[in-house]
């Protein structure tokens, strides 16, 4: 004996023009009842948003508290204005000592500066106008004392070698060159020296500060390295 379907039967409908000819069962119809709605009701704001902002503008301060909130004291509310109206208090200096260091070992240096130029201590007041100027690089007077330094220097090494005319010449030979103990530019200076160029064309040619070629090239005659004629 055929065991029953759990399923319920379907009905065929022969007067149905459908494609499929069948349609389900009552008992598979869908319930025409609409499904109950899930609407849940909001509870209303505590206070209207846009009176509120109405208010606030109407205040000028912004500092009207909404419905509900007790208002800040007065003392607060000026307080908050004022410095909304004129700002926090400019910052102060962290070290207000640290300036005045500065300052006083400015003027030690700048005073040492003078006393050494007036000494015609022309190299030691180079040194003593660069700390300066490490410290304030367009400090006026600490150039002027570097130009004045480095014009009188000039002239010192310039009268020693005598005139800038002069040839000079290497007094060693070629082969042992390479055993002086010679820097790279005293090498330099020394590989301009070709024994026709004078002192003013080598100061020329080097393309380095004047008082510099002038030092080495008095060091070179002061060594035996290089003659003049």
């Amino acid at each position: 004996m055929p065991r029953p379907s759990p399923y319920p039967p379907l009905v065929l409908d022969l007067d149905d023009m459908s494609p499929s000819g069948l349609r389900p069962s009552p008992a598979l119809a869908p319930d025409a009842k609409e499904a109950p709605s899930d609407k849940r009701n909001t509870a209303p704001p505590t206070f209207d948003l846009e009176e509120f902002a109405k208010e606030v503008m109407a205040d000028g301060d912004g500092t009207a508290s909404p419905p509900g909130l007790p208002d800040p004291p007065e003392s607060e509310v000026r307080a908050i204005s004022d410095t909304t109206k004129t700002g926090p208090p400019p910052p102060t200096s962290l070290y207000p000592e640290r300036s005045a260091v500065q300052r006083s070992s400015s003027s030690a240096l700048h005073q040492e500066l003078d006393e050494l130029l007036a000494s015609r201590d022309y190299r030691a007041a180079i040194v003593v106008a660069d700390q300066i100027l490490a410290d304030e690089p367009d400090d006026i007077r600490a150039k002027a004392g570097v130009l004045r330094c480095h014009g009188a220097l000039e002239e010192v090494y310039a009268s020693r070698l005598g005139s800038l005319e002069s040839v000079p010449r290497v007094a060693v030979a070629r082969a042992d060159i390479p055993n002086l103990a010679l820097d790279h530019i005293s090498g330099f200076i020394l590989a301009l020296i070709d024994g026709s160029c004078t002192l003013e064309m080598i100061l020329d040619m080097a393309s380095m500060p004047r008082l510099d070629t002038l030092r080495v090239l008095h060091e070179l005659v002061q060594q035996g390295t290089v003659t003049l004629e």
